[in-house]
C-alpha cells in the first residue's frame, strides 16, 4: 500500500500543467482576445483557465460574451452566436448547447469556448450562463497554489473514475463543484473523508446562508453566488453513491491506480 501522501504528489506532478503548456493557452488567448476586441465585443474569461484549475493534457478557455441585460435572452443568443462566429470564422468551430447555445473552436489547438450571456447583476439572470463569470469572481477569493494543486487531484481522480462533467450523459461533478468542494473541505483527502459523512440531507455550503428552498436530491450543495441553486442536481444519486464507495476503498488502501483509466 502507498503512503497516502506519496499518492497525491505523484498525481499533482502528474496533472500541473507545463510552462510549454501555459504558453500554448495564453497564445490561443491572446488571440481570441484581439479578435474580441477589433469587434469591439466586452468580455470576460472565466472557467478553470481563469481560475488556474485546468489539467494538464485537458484545457479549454471560456469567453464570456457581455450583453445588454435589456436585451433578453433570446436577442443576446441571436447576436452573440452572430458575433462569436466572426471571431472564429478563420478557425475550425461549431455550435454546442448546455443551457443555451453556445460556440466551440480550435484556435492553434487550443478548445476555446464563446458564451453569450447578459451583462446582469447577481441575482438578477437573464440566460442561464449568467452566473459564470461571478463564480470565478468569487472563487478566486479563496484559491491559492495549494488549493490549486489539490483540485487537479480530485478532478483526476473523478475523470479516471467516470465521474467528472455535468453533462446528462454523465451526471457527474462539475469542474465548479469540484473547486467548492475542495475549497470547502481544504484538500483532495479530507473531501474524499467528508464525502464518507454524507447523508440524506446534508447540505454542503461555502457561506453561512441556509438554503432558499428546499431541494430534493440526496445531499445539497449550495452555488454560492444564488442559492436558489443546488448545483448537485445534476449529480446523479447512483454516481454520488459511486464517489463515496471509491472514496472509502482509496482511504483504506491509497494508490495511484485510482488515478489512470483502466
Amino acid at each position: 500500500m502507498q503512503d497516502i501522501f506519496d499518492v497525491v504528489n505523484e498525481i499533482s506532478s502528474y496533472v500541473t500543467p507545463t510552462k510549454e503548456e501555459r504558453e500554448k493557452l495564453d497564445s490561443a488567448v491572446q488571440i481570441v482576445k484581439k479578435r474580441m476586441e477589433e469587434r469591439g465585443i466586452r468580455y470576460e474569461i472565466g472557467g478553470s483557465y481563469a481560475r488556474d484549475t485546468w489539467l494538464s493534457g485537458d484545457a479549454d478557455v471560456d469567453f464570456f460574451m457581455l450583453y445588454h441585460p435589456e436585451w433578453g435572452a433570446d436577442k443576446i443568443n441571436s447576436v452573440g452566436m452572430s458575433d462569436a462566429e466572426g471571431v472564429l470564422s478563420e478557425y475550425p468551430h461549431w455550435k454546442r448547447f448546455a443551457e443555451h447555445p453556445y460556440l466551440e473552436g480550435l484556435v492553434n489547438g487550443v478548445k476555446v469556448n464563446l458564451v453569450p450571456c447578459a451583462d446582469a447583476k447577481p441575482g438578477i439572470w437573464i440566460t442561464s450562463m449568467d452566473r459564470s463569470r461571478y463564480h470565478t469572481l468569487y472563487l478566486k477569493q479563496f484559491l491559492n497554489d495549494e488549493l490549486r494543486r489539490q483540485i487537479r487531484v480530485l478532478k483526476l481522480f473523478l475523470k479516471a473514475n467516470d465521474l467528472y462533467g455535468a453533462e446528462v450523459k454523465i451526471g457527474g461533478f462539475s469542474g465548479y463543484v469540484t473547486e467548492i468542494l475542495t475549497i470547502k473541505y481544504g484538500s483532495f483527502v479530507d473531501v474524499l473523508k467528508g464525502a464518507l459523512t454524507w447523508k440524506k440531507g446534508t447540505v454542503i455550503s461555502l457561506t453561512e446562508n441556509p438554503p432558499s428552498k428546499e431541494f430534493n436530491t440526496p445531499i445539497v450543495i449550495l452555488d454560492p453566488v444564488d442559492s436558489n441553486r443546488n448545483l448537485a442536481a445534476a449529480i446523479r444519486p447512483s454516481n454520488i453513491a459511486k464517489f463515496i464507495l471509491i472514496a472509502a476503498k482509496f482511504l483504506r488502501s491509497p494508490s495511484t491506480s485510482f488515478f489512470f483509466f483502466l
